[in-house]
């Protein structure tokens, strides 16, 4: 699992002292200097993951690496040529594309930041992303790290340890954004000392 980075600058955007578990398998309960945050861990994961993939891509701060068994995408024969078409563009993300037969593509290198496991489903998510887009419209770094985001994050319901939570935290007071994941939604919500106390009726 992919969590904590090297020679990143802290932000003041969110900055936790220590967590008191998770609610509902959903949401981190954590402490900070200005208030108690309430933490969606999916939506933060993607937030950190999303950060990461694209400082490694524009750093080019990765490795391809051989498959010494291909992997096999199985596509009409016309939607194989379309992407063998575009294949110099998955080439850019490290990832080396070859015609087999008929809608048969093989994956010959892959990048490092795809998780093992999770190539065919990123790649075809990925394409379905190059497919809805107007190539002039096609962000080719960012639609990628969000792909690797969206299926490498820790998922609602996941089974968190209190170390990797602590990881977390602390990875996403990292972040540039914290406050929102790639796609727009939040990643916390904040209650300060103020809130809780005009809540209680203590002011």
């Amino acid at each position: 699992m992919h969590l904590l980075g090297e020679n990143l600058t802290k932000h003041n955007l969110f900055v936790p002292k220590k967590h008191y578990g998770v609610l509902f398998e959903t949401f981190i309960l954590a402490e900070a200097e200005d208030g108690l945050y309430i933490i969606d861990q999916h939506t933060a994961h993607e937030r950190i993951r999303y950060e990461e993939v694209l400082r490694d891509l524009k750093s080019k701060a990765y490795k391809s690496q051989s498959l010494l068994t291909p992997i096999r995408l199985e596509l009409t024969r016309e939607e194989a040529e379309e992407m063998i078409e575009e294949r110099h563009r998955f080439l850019e993300l490290g990832i080396t594309l070859e015609p087999f037969s008929g809608g048969t593509i093989l994956i010959r290198e892959v990048p490092s930041y795809i998780d093992p496991g999770k190539e065919t489903e990123t790649i075809l998510d990925l394409w379905e992303r190059f497919k809805q887009k107007d190539p002039e419209e096609r962000e080719l770094y960012d639609e990628m790290a969000k792909c690797v985001a969206c299926r490498s994050a820790i998922k609602k319901g996941d089974q968190v340890s209190d170390p990797i939570i602590g990881e977390l935290l602390q990875r996403l007071s990292y972040c540039e954004n914290p406050s929102l994941c790639p796609h727009g939604r939040p990643t916390l919500i904040k209650l300060t000392r103020k809130d809780l106390e005009t809540m209680f009726h203590r002011i």
